[in-house]
């Protein structure tokens, strides 16, 4: 595990990403190790002067992540007091099931 830490550091340092994105079904958000990353990623993003996130579905990350909601009708119907976005497939068939072999066209139409 410690190289998947090492590896979220490379990418934060190397491309200061305004979102971390994290599609793992875990619940463990008290997990030292994503403590450390998310700790590292906001203390870059203070040096940057720039606003980031980290998005993830449940309770996987601190408090101050958004919450990540697959497909829209999982999102909640009313207004929240935390932040959150729906995680919608762009086809009707799962992108995991079936790749396209000509993406690029389908989204020119």
């Amino acid at each position: 595990m410690h190289n998947w830490v090492a590896r979220r550091f490379e990418t934060i340092d190397k491309y200061h990403p305004d979102m971390l994105w994290f599609d793992m079904g875990t619940d463990h958000a008290t997990d030292p190790l994503k403590i450390r990353v998310a700790a590292y990623y906001y203390n870059r993003a203070l040096e940057w002067g720039k606003q980031v996130a980290i998005s993830a579905k449940g309770a996987a990350w601190v408090t101050g992540q958004i919450m990540d909601y697959e497909r829209e009708g999982r999102a909640p119907m009313e207004l929240t007091d935390w932040v959150w976005q729906p995680d919608d497939p762009s086809r009707t068939n799962s992108a995991m099931s079936k790749a396209s072999t000509r993406p690029a066209r389908r989204l020119r139409r």
